[in-house]
Formats: structure tokens, C-alpha cells, sequence
């Protein structure tokens, strides 16, 4: 009895409508059941809405917003470009075959994966595809930027040069270039002359340039192909990409991430990207299973040897076939939230034209061509050995995509706490006002009533006074 008079009393003072309405109206069973029903209906109703706003919050979905923000002056990227053929020389040929002599073999594979690894532990100036001198110019709005190219080895091309990558041509640290106008007339641009061919034992099918765009903290990936008796232009567009770690996305915070293949990356004071560490993630399994390490990838600064040989490559295309992406990005390579990429446009003109034939026709060229090749130079002839590009910013913008939740979990409590004050008035008040009416009926249940005493029983035992008349 005592518990309900608490609950009762309790109830005249809680701040829950429909229920104060059915208390108020004792006897009145119509008006209560009209209100029961209220109070039924409008509790069913917040809780639909409470478990909508929960399920919404749990599929942690995200909101993209897109900026095109203006910047100036502007870093101008790495720009990497390359011969298609790592052997197109004369000496070049040469090469190649005392290869196959000395390890007795015609497989053009082995042949050439051997010639790329012996040619990579010589100088610059001996490489055997694109080379330096006069046969290539740059410039840079107005500007000769010659001596700020720097040597690049690609084991899939072989001699190639970067502008802009920190070093000049003779391996010293220089500024970066920062540029403050767009258009073409501000870009790059790189010219080759004399790509010819003289190597017929073995070459790439193909001949023209390789050029890469990307920042100078990232590994050289994504190229366009520049075809001889082309002006190619490239004009880049930036994005800049900003995701939301887990569990919005598959990306994670990478301040706070360790793992080897992510260490190295960072060593080598590259961005991490995790494209570059899958490549990574495969090669340590064919260092793990082939006793050696894969050429086109960085070699972990393993102490086993390259592989060149016919098993070696047997095993690490399988390594390659074979390989486990969900188990390396789980354990080595997470995806990045934070991203930089280069959007690139290509289109070309016909170049060079007969104009700029007869202005460089000079006889030092004539020379060089009778020199190296042993031909005579014609118009046909310097025009299918040439090709330029231009790299340039159409526009000094950029864009920012990033990522917020949709629902945060402050406002997954706004739209809890708005779904209970519509309906049922529950406030935070009312929480404290339920936790009072469970300490008061605790201490009804726990403290135990003080009996009374019976005065009667008492009086029983007591002497009775006997009165006698007079």
C-alpha cells in the first residue's frame, strides 16, 4: 500500500501530460481510456520515430560537398617523361646482343629484363634511349629550363628526366616552381628531337614519349603516350579529395597508423598512397616465395637478389595472380581519407611544321644525324623522330570534395530527445524525475514500518483498581 501511495503521489508531480490526464480523471473511466489511448498511440509513435532516427544513424552515411576554391600562386607538379623504348640506339642493339651471348639465351624476355637490371647499375650518360645535350629543350613560360631537369631511372623505360623534382641536371637541390598565370603560354614545355630507332633486335613496338604528372612526393604511375610528329597538350586539373575515416568509409585516420610497408613508404618521404603499397604488399610475398625481389617494384631494402631468371619469373607472376588484397589492405595497406590527383586532358596538333624545319635545320643537326645514324635528314625524317608537350593549368582552381556524416551522434540524440518532448513531453527533467520515483519506491520496499503499539493489549495486563462503594 505504501509503494502506491508513493506511485500515486509521485504522479501528481511528474511532468508526463497523458499520464497526469488519466490520474486526474479517476472515475471517470471514458475520459481515461480516451487519454490511455493517447498515451499508447503517441508512446508507439516516438518510438517509431526514435528507432528510424537510430537506423539512420547506423547505415553512417555522408554528405559530399564539392568547393572550387582559387589559389596563387599555384606548385606546379613533377613532370616526368620518358622514351617508350629504353634501347633504341645503335649501341643499344649492341647491348642486347652480347647479353644474349653471355647468358645463352634468345628468350627477349629474359634478354630484356636482364638489359633493363645491367642498365640500371650504369651512369646516366651511358643509357641507350633518351638522352640529354641538344636533343632536348625546355622552357618554362619564356624561360630556358634546361638545367633544372634531373635524371629519373625507370626500370620499365629506362633514361628518363623529371622537371621539378628538387634536383637539377647536375643532382644539386632546387627550388620548387610555383606559378602565378594559367594558360598554355605559362606551362611546360619539353621538346625531343631525334627518337630514332636504330636498335632492330629487339624494341617496345612502339615510339614516342611517356610523360607522368604527379605531385613530387608521389611514385610516378598514371601516363599518357605522346606519338612522334605531335605538340601534345596537357592541361591538368586538381583534386583534392577529403573522405570521413570509419565507419562512414573504408579510409582510416593515417596520423596515428603504423605498419612496415607504410613505414617504408614514409622513409622514403613519399605521400603514402595505397596503390604504391599494394605494390609494396606484392613484393614481399615474391621476396617471402621467390628468393628474390621484383625490378618494377621497390625492393624493401631486401638482401636477395633481382629476378631475372625464367623460374624466378614463373614464381612471382604467380605471386601476382595469387595475390590477397583484402588480407594486405587489412593488415599493411588501409585506404587514406586524405587524396591528391591530377586530372589530365590530352589533345595534339600536328608538329613541327616545315617553318621550324628550316629555322633549325642548322648543319650541327645535319651533322649529328650523318654522325649517329648515318642518314641524311629531310623534313619526313625530322618530323616522324620528334614530339613535344606542354603541360599547363587551364585554370589556377581546384577542387575540394569532402565528406561529412549525415548523422552525427549529437544529432542523433537531438531527434531521440525532439521525438520524446512531441509526444510524450519527456524531457531530461522527466529522466530524473523517473530515477526519483525508483530511489522512492527502493526505500518503500527496503525500509521496513515501525509497528504501533496496541494500547489495548497493553491495558489488559494492567492492574485493575477495585472501587468500592460507600
Amino acid at each position: 500500500m505504501k509503494v502506491k501511495e508513493t506511485i500515486l503521489e509521485w504522479s501528481k508531480r511528474v511532468d508526463i501530460n497523458s499520464y497526469r490526464k488519466i490520474l486526474d480523471y479517476r472515475g471517470n473511466f471514458l475520459v481515461q481510456f480516451l487519454w490511455l489511448l493517447i498515451l499508447l498511440a503517441s508512446t508507439g509513435a516516438t518510438f517509431l520515430l526514435i528507432a528510424s532516427s537510430i537506423i539512420d544513424y547506423l547505415k553512417f552515411e555522408v554528405t559530399s560537398q564539392i568547393k572550387i576554391v582559387n589559389e596563387l600562386p599555384v606548385q606546379f607538379p613533377t613532370v616526368t617523361f620518358c622514351h617508350n623504348d629504353p634501347f633504341t640506339s645503335k649501341k643499344g642493339e649492341d647491348f642486347l646482343k652480347n647479353i644474349s651471348l653471355l647468358y645463352n639465351t634468345t628468350d627477349e624476355a629474359i634478354i630484356f629484363r636482364m638489359a633493363k637490371y645491367l642498365l640500371s647499375k650504369r651512369k646516366p650518360q651511358d643509357k641507350m634511349a633518351l638522352s640529354s645535350g641538344f636533343l632536348i629543350e625546355c622552357f618554362i613560360g619564356d624561360r630556358d629550363c634546361y638545367n633544372d631537369l634531373h635524371w629519373y631511372w625507370s626500370f620499365q623505360y629506362g633514361n628518363c628526366f623529371q622537371f621539378n623534382s628538387g634536383l637539377n641536371l647536375n643532382n644539386q637541390k632546387n627550388d620548387f616552381l610555383n606559378v602565378t598565370s594559367k594558360g598554355k603560354d605559362n606551362g611546360l614545355e619539353i621538346r625531343v628531337w631525334s627518337m630514332f630507332g636504330l636498335n632492330k633486335y629487339i624494341t617496345s613496338g612502339g615510339r614516342g614519349l611517356v610523360v607522368y604528372v604527379h605531385n613530387r612526393t608521389f611514385k610516378p604511375s598514371e601516363s599518357v603516350f605522346i606519338q612522334t610528329g605531335t605538340m601534345a597538350y596537357i592541361s591538368m586539373k586538381r583534386t583534392f579529395t577529403q573522405k570521413y575515416p570509419k565507419p562512414y568509409s573504408d579510409c582510416i585516420d593515417m596520423d596515428s597508423y603504423k605498419s612496415v610497408l607504410y613505414d617504408y613508404i614514409k622513409k622514403l618521404n613519399r605521400t603514402y598512397r595505397q596503390q604504391d603499397c599494394f605494390e609494396l604488399c606484392i613484393q614481399r610475398e615474391i621476396i617471402k616465395k621467390c628468393k628474390c625481389y621484383y625490378t618494377r617494384y621497390d625492393d624493401l631494402d631486401s638482401n636477395v637478389d633481382q629476378c631475372l631468371q625464367v623460374d624466378d619469373a614463373k614464381c612471382l607472376n604467380k605471386e601476382i595472380e595469387n595475390f590477397n588484397l583484402e588480407e594486405c589492405q587489412a593488415n599493411y595497406c588501409p585506404f587514406e581519407c586524405e587524396s591528391m590527383a591530377y586530372d589530365l586532358s590530352l589533345s595534339s596538333l600536328e608538329w613541327p611544321d616545315e617553318f621550324l624545319y628550316k629555322n633549325f635545320n642548322s648543319e650541327e643537326y645535319k651533322k649529328y644525324y650523318l654522325t649517329r645514324f648515318n642518314i641524311s635528314l629531310d623534313y619526313d625524317l625530322f618530323k616522324s623522330t620528334s614530339a613535344s608537350f606542354v603541360v599547363y593549368f587551364p585554370s589556377l582552381q581546384y577542387t575540394h570534395i569532402s565528406e561529412t556524416p549525415k548523422t552525427k551522434l549529437i544529432d542523433l540524440f537531438t531527434q531521440i530527445g525532439g521525438s520524446l518532448g512531441m509526444f510524450v513531453s519527456f524531457s531530461v527533467f522527466t529522466l530524473f524525475e523517473l530515477i526519483e520515483a525508483v530511489i522512492l519506491i527502493l526505500r518503500d520496499l527496503t525500509v521496513r514500518p515501525k509497528r504501533k503499539q496496541n494500547v489495548y493489549a497493553k491495558n489488559v495486563h494492567k492492574p485493575q483498581l477495585e472501587v468500592h462503594q460507600f
